[in-house]
């Protein structure tokens, strides 16, 4: 479905039919989404994590050198504290991390997403100024739902603030991280709206 234009989507079914998680996957979101994270330098603007990269296949952050020695440390610290005492004076806690340079070190996947700031009744995802998105990664975008209600409004002029029901299931996020092997984890309960009236 991805990269599928918006209208050649309304051509194969009726816009009322048409899921969040379908305008998710157009060439206009699509386009509107990678603009914004490129403007954000493809970094969260919450924790200020940069974007798992994937090559080959293959996902990998790349560490600062202080990130990679504190975690080497971690490791040695590990080891050495689980070694039995009789052995502790072969090794030297501080040579640890040495033996350990070669040490593969496999990243938390981090995937930026770009969250709206506000809502607005009929708008569709791509259909908002560029100054009210912004970058997130996952886990600060689930955050942000689950402890803030995100303003809907009427219209563009944002003149009257609608009351609004976050989804129960997936607290307003639209997504279900335990369920990401299917339809990428958009919440069924809601199809991926976030709140009970833009379903």
């Amino acid at each position: 479905m991805s990269n599928i234009s918006y209208s050649s989507l309304i051509d194969k079914k009726p816009e009322q039919y048409i899921s969040y998680l379908e305008k998710l996957s157009t060439k206009e979101w699509n386009e509107k989404r990678n603009k914004i994270i490129k403007r954000d330098e493809c970094t969260c603007n919450i924790c200020k994590q940069k974007a798992t990269i994937f090559e080959n296949g293959l996902m990998f952050k790349k560490k600062t050198t202080k990130e990679l020695e504190e975690y080497k440390r971690s490791i040695a610290n590990s080891w050495y504290d689980s070694v039995l005492p009789e052995f502790k004076n072969k090794y030297d806690r501080d040579i640890l991390p040495e033996i350990l340079k070669n040490i593969k070190i496999k990243p938390k996947q981090i995937i930026l997403q770009v969250h709206h700031k506000y809502y607005v009744i009929n708008n569709l995802p791509w259909d908002y100024p560029d100054d009210s998105l912004i970058t997130l990664c996952n886990e600060c975008h689930q955050k942000l739902h689950n402890n803030t209600n995100i303003p809907m409004y009427s219209d563009n002029s944002k003149n009257v603030q609608l009351e609004s029901t976050k989804c129960a299931t997936c607290n307003g996020s639209g997504y279900r991280r335990e369920y990401n092997y299917y339809l990428n984890g958009i919440c069924f309960n809601c199809n991926g709206n976030k709140y009970v009236e833009l379903g």
